[in-house]
């Protein structure tokens, strides 16, 4: 072969593995049923999806057809209805991927979302009609089997719209993660639940680059909105996984600049005796740290709100919570904390952060919370 042949064939060769080297790694993760595609009937999940919602609580719904829902989908026969609830419960799906997000990848993914104008159904806490029609957000989970909800990886502003519209979320996950959740949550700072629904339809695949080859203004807003919802949390909407952790802030310490009405405040390192009211002595020093930020904010009003696990009744469940709730207020009172300043409530089994599935996310469930009731 001529010299120079070879020099050009040699040169064209390398020029193509220079180009193909240096075009962007993606990794396109597949959903199944995206379009969430099934028989119209309420209280069933589409196809494919996990409901992940409270025990007591029925599932989302395929819509059209159900509650006065009669939108045509963007996409398809069907789609999905979530609600939240007056209860303080909201709903959610998850669905274990093909493949997993992975660390060190940005995914853009997008889908299409809106608000149904009529929603009727029940109130769970006044037994009435209602209709579930106030505006609700929805929010992106990365998980695992042991908890659906172990990243809040993105989350939008209250869906207002009545019509279609597609909306558009840069995420990054900050492990490895096998599914992708779903959730509709009221809109925050909640000081009083209320009934609201949101429709999802025809999401796209979730499409992966390295984050060197990918970094958007769009990923950066969205970090910052994900550290400001860990900063600023209420943990209600959460125990549809989530309520998964619904970014209820852990305290370490009670800071006033960072609190605001209706946030929940979980209480770590708070320990009772087994089924007892007996709070342990070494659950004294978040308890006086709670006693000195209430002693240094006079005009603060909370409540403590006591949760359990599912494995007892309902009954017992009630009782205990309600029962170590209240041994909390006790501790403020009897240290010289005005009554009035102390509210509390057991909420029992009804609001788990995360599906009992585990012992570990038992006891993570089994915790006391404290409710920002009203600020000067």
């Amino acid at each position: 072969m001529d010299k120079r042949l070879v020099i050009a064939f040699t040169f064209l060769t390398l020029l193509h593995s220079l180009q193909v080297n240096s075009q962007p790694k993606t990794d396109i993760i597949h959903l199944q049923n995206a379009s969430f595609e099934d028989i119209p009937r309420c209280c069933q999940t589409p196809s494919k999806w996990l409901d992940i919602g409270a025990s007591n609580e029925t599932p989302p719904d395929i819509q059209p057809g159900s509650f006065n829902v009669s939108r045509p989908a963007k996409n398809g026969n069907t789609y999905l209805g979530m609600v939240v609830r007056d209860n303080d419960t909201g709903e959610g799906v998850s669905q274990k991927l093909l493949s997993p997000l992975k660390k060190g990848y940005c995914y853009h993914f997008t889908i299409w979302l809106c608000r149904s104008e009529l929603y009727l159904s029940q109130s769970p806490t006044t037994k009435k009609p209602a209709n579930y029609i106030t505006p609700v957000r929805l929010a992106l989970y990365g998980g695992t089997e042991s908890s659906f909800t172990s990243q809040l990886l993105s989350i939008t502003e209250e869906i207002t719209n009545s019509e279609w519209k597609e909306y558009v979320f840069e995420i990054k996950p900050k492990e490895d993660f096998d599914y992708l959740t779903i959730t509709a949550q009221h809109k925050k700072p909640l000081l009083f639940p209320y009934n609201g629904n949101v429709l999802v339809d025809y999401a796209s695949d979730l499409t992966g680059f390295k984050c060197e080859d990918k970094t958007t203004s769009a990923q950066k807003k969205i970090t910052k909105q994900e550290q400001k919802i860990g900063d600023n949390s209420n943990t209600s909407s959460a125990s549809r996984s989530m309520q998964h952790a619904e970014f209820n802030a852990a305290a370490t310490t009670f800071d006033r600049k960072k609190i605001k009405v209706g946030q929940t405040i979980r209480i770590e390192k708070l320990f009772f005796d087994a089924d007892s009211t007996n709070i342990r002595k070494s659950s004294l020093p978040v308890l006086d740290e709670l006693l000195q930020f209430m002693q240094s904010n006079s005009d603060i009003v909370i409540e403590v709100g006591g949760h359990s696990n599912d494995i007892p009744s309902e009954e017992f469940c009630d009782r205990l919570s309600t029962a170590r709730a209240k041994s909390v207020a006790d501790y403020l009172i009897s240290k010289g904390i005005q009554s009035n300043r102390v509210k509390y409530k057991g909420y029992g089994k009804r609001n788990p952060l995360f599906p009992n599935l585990t012992s570990e996310n038992r006891k993570r469930n089994q915790r006391v919370e404290i409710k920002i009731l009203s600020m000067g």
